[in-house]
């Protein structure tokens, strides 16, 4: 009889042990999927101001040389690559800057015409796109 009850004992706890283990890896099967990590990139607006108080808009010289300027400018606004070596969207900076820049050329160069007074910079804004 103690052979039995030994026995008995024996797959008792073999029970209780499995039902253990069971217990404890259930839980981390139960948990929830983790969802992905979505990584998003913020646009930052940069701004730099163009003067143009030292030319005549009324030439074609001055104009000229104030697109030339703007040009410079947009380039420098809208590098190929970020201060970590990262690359940009450079047509998509480019043509953001030039936008901003748009209505105020013309201003400039409609005020010229009829000799009012002038403003004396073009301010351009770009998005810093990746």
């Amino acid at each position: 009889m103690i052979g039995a009850r030994r026995m008995i004992c024996l797959a008792a706890a073999g029970f209780v042990g499995a039902a253990l283990v069971i217990a404890t890896i259930g839980p981390a099967h139960a948990q929830p999927v983790a969802q992905p990590v979505t990584v998003e990139a913020h646009r930052s607006t940069i701004t730099q101001v163009v003067p143009y108080g030292d030319l005549s808009l009324v030439t074609k010289q001055g104009r000229k040389m104030l697109l030339h300027r703007i040009s410079m400018t947009v380039n420098e606004l809208c590098p190929m690559f970020d201060n970590q070596g990262f690359a940009n969207d450079v047509p998509a900076c480019q043509d953001g800057a030039w936008r901003s820049a748009g209505p105020q050329i013309r201003q400039a160069f409609n005020l010229a015409r009829t000799n009012a007074a002038l403003a004396m910079s073009i301010t351009l804004s770009a998005p810093r796109v990746k």
